[in-house]
Formats: C-alpha cells, sequence, structure tokens
C-alpha cells in the first residue's frame, strides 16, 4: 500500500505542478495579448485575443509544468526539497522548454521547415528555454519558501505545547 500511496502522491504533485503552471501560463498569454494590442491595432477584439492566447498559454504551461514534474519525479526523487539548487532547476526546466515545443512542431508538421531556421531557433526554442528556466525555478523557490513556513509554524507550535 505504501508504494500506491507515493504514486498517489508523485500523480498529485505532477497534477499540481502542471495546474499551478497552466495558471500562470494564461495568466502571461492574456498579457502577452493585451500588450500586442497596445502596440498596434489587431482584427480581433481584446477579450477574444485574450481568451485565445490564456488558453493556449494554459495548455503550454500545463504541459510543460508536468513535464517539468516529471523530470524532477525521475532524476531528483531521492532528494529533500531543500536540497534542490535552484540553478538546477532551472536548467531542467530550460530542457523542458526546448524539448516540448520541438515535439510540438514535429508531430504538428511532420518536419521542420528550415526555411526560417534561426527565427525558430530563438523564437520557439529560446523563449521555451528562458520561460522553461524561470517558471521552474521560481516553482521550486515558492516550494521551499511555502516548506520553509509550515516548518516554522509546526516549531512554533511544539514550542507551545512543550511550554505548557
Amino acid at each position: 500500500m505504501t508504494r500506491l500511496g507515493a504514486l498517489f502522491r508523485k500523480a498529485r504533485g505532477l497534477l499540481g505542478l502542471g495546474v499551478f503552471s497552466g495558471i500562470a501560463g494564461a495568466v502571461v498569454g492574456a498579457l502577452w495579448a493585451a500588450a500586442d494590442q497596445m502596440m498596434g491595432p489587431t482584427m480581433t477584439p481584446l477579450i477574444m485575443e485574450m481568451f485565445e492566447r490564456a488558453m493556449g498559454g494554459g495548455l503550454a504551461g500545463l504541459a510543460c509544468g508536468m513535464g517539468f514534474g516529471a523530470l524532477l519525479v525521475t532524476l531528483e526523487s531521492k532528494k529533500s526539497l531543500e536540497a534542490l539548487p535552484l540553478w538546477r532547476m532551472a536548467l531542467l526546466g530550460a530542457a523542458v522548454g526546448v524539448t516540448l515545443p520541438t515535439v510540438f512542431m514535429l508531430l504538428t508538421s511532420g518536419t521542420f521547415h528550415f526555411v526560417h531556421a534561426p527565427q525558430i531557433v530563438v523564437s520557439v526554442l529560446g523563449t521555451g528555454a528562458v520561460l522553461g528556466g524561470v517558471m521552474s525555478s521560481s516553482l521550486v523557490g515558492l516550494a521551499k519558501g511555502a516548506h520553509r513556513a509550515e516548518m516554522a509554524v509546526v516549531e512554533e507550535v511544539a514550542g507551545l505545547i512543550e511550554a505548557d
């Protein structure tokens, strides 16, 4: 039963990372649409553009968050949260941010069209690496902060119980 419980905890963690990253991706997508509207008028209304980009960003964030979580579980499952260096988490997130757009392009087009290879590398892979690295290191940093706060509360409660 403990193996099943550990599996459920890992699945819940993967889903939590995916949902949190999906929400962050939706916010970034909506803000990106608003910034595009400010730069110049487009043919689509602002709300529709924000909704479309929020949905796309949410799905991309969900996939990247779950992909990062899968890498984290696979490579770092024996380490505690405090033992995870943020620079390594940024590298793992960047790897996911590069891999997922590449796989998506291969699946949707069947092959890369290298007519505009520098644009693909800079816009898709570069952006994916930067966003993946920032998102993953931020998620681990937030989790570390929450864990520290939780431990401080536990210690405070234990101190109050011992004082009585």
